[in-house]
């Protein structure tokens, strides 16, 4: 059996490793058991060549797996067979017939014997298969199951969203594990997410943030299609699970933003959705307010265009051009997937901007984008 864990860097892992220990530690005394019960055939059989026994013939049933205890006087009817054949005596026979006739008895004892052991090794192969089941139940129970130590796995009950999370009872802002609908009638994958729990009553999901530009942002279709960097720092959480969180739901977005002098201002919209990957993620968006100004709005109906995927309708990539990933049109008015420069610069609109605040010379410092669902 071979047991894969997938562990992430944390304070779970010790947790985790030491349960692992544990179990492998009681797998190995299962599967001692198991070796001794297969030696114990091969000497009681003591059978080889022509005369082997194939045990699948013999274990063909559930009763010669057998579930039945061997009575002490039933172990020791062999051996006073044994001592009693020594002492009968009988009608004078031929040698070589005797010993033909002494040899077909032994070998009808052997595979008694055989047929012995080959139950005794059913009842222990069982006894272990309960054992390592129980024991590997036992700790995907535990509390240092794979949610806690951030693995990924799929499960019907995970919440849906972050506004879930916290009517759950998670008031703290951090990352969360959530059920990324995947189809109607497929079971949701989970994936780990940044909730904000204090901006406007809470619950948005974070999948966008610019902060330090750690992160390098001009990427390709792809990553933009899978996500990319880490969702407690600099990432970007990638335009398929944005397609199926935001049409399963209908979301709203918040924009979040902080300039180098500590101003912050924000634009929100009522209604926030990406297209599937045929329709290339475009853009619906509508309703906003907010005191940053309207810097999204003009992308509505628009495709999703990197450097490498160029969906715009001007006649150059404005990706390429504005060194970015959005959902361009002629080229943009806002461009927070742009180059991280840290303020003020020369270049011409190809920073994190958002023109109605800050214009096309200024890289925002700060940038969060967030949904929540409406209802």
């Amino acid at each position: 059996m071979v047991l894969c864990l997938v562990l992430v860097l944390g304070q779970q892992s010790l947790c985790l490793s030491l349960k692992l220990g544990s179990l492998l530690e009681k797998v190995a005394d299962q599967k001692d058991k198991l070796g001794v019960a297969a030696t114990d055939l091969i000497g009681a059989i003591g059978l080889g060549g022509e005369d082997s026994i194939v045990i699948d013939d013999i274990i063909d049933d559930d009763d010669q797996l057998g579930n039945e205890v061997i009575p002490e006087e039933e172990k020791e009817e062999v051996s006073v067979e044994e001592e009693e054949e020594d002492e009968v005596s009988g009608p004078e026979v031929n040698e070589e017939e005797a010993v033909e006739e002494f040899d077909l008895m032994s070998r009808l004892e052997n595979i008694e014997k055989g047929l012995r052991t080959v139950k005794r090794i059913g009842r222990k192969q069982l006894e272990a298969t309960k054992t390592l089941i129980q024991l590997i139940n036992e700790t995907k129970t535990d509390e240092c199951s794979a949610q806690a130590v951030g693995i990924e796995v799929s499960s019907a009950s995970l919440p849906k969203n972050c506004k879930e999370v916290l009517q759950k009872g998670n008031a703290a802002s951090g990352v969360y594990t959530i059920g990324l609908p995947t189809g109607l009638f497929s079971e949701p994958k989970a994936i780990r997410v940044f909730c904000d729990m204090e901006t406007d009553g809470g619950g948005w999901m974070v999948f966008q943030r610019r902060q330090d530009g750690t992160q390098n942002f001009k990427l390709g279709w792809v990553q933009y299609m899978l996500g990319f960097g880490d969702v407690s720092n600099e990432f970007w959480l990638g335009n398929h699970a944005l397609n199926l969180i935001s049409t399963s739901e209908v979301s709203e977005l918040r924009v979040d933003m902080r300039d180098g002098e500590g101003v912050s201002k924000y634009a929100k919209y009522a209604k926030f959705q990406v297209g599937s990957e045929a329709e290339k993620f475009s853009l619906t968006i509508s309703g906003y307010t907010g005191d940053a100004g309207d810097s999204l709005s003009a992308h509505n109906g628009y495709k999703f265009s990197t450097f490498d995927e160029d969906n715009d309708v001007y006649s150059g990539n404005c990706a390429s051009i504005y060194k970015g990933a959005w959902w361009y049109s002629k080229c943009h008015s806002s461009n927070l997937n742009g180059a991280y420069l840290n303020g003020a610069h020369k270049s011409y609109a190809d920073g994190v901007e958002w023109r109605n605040w800050h214009g096309y010379h200024y890289s925002i410092q700060f940038t969060e984008m967030k949904i929540r669902p409406v209802a």
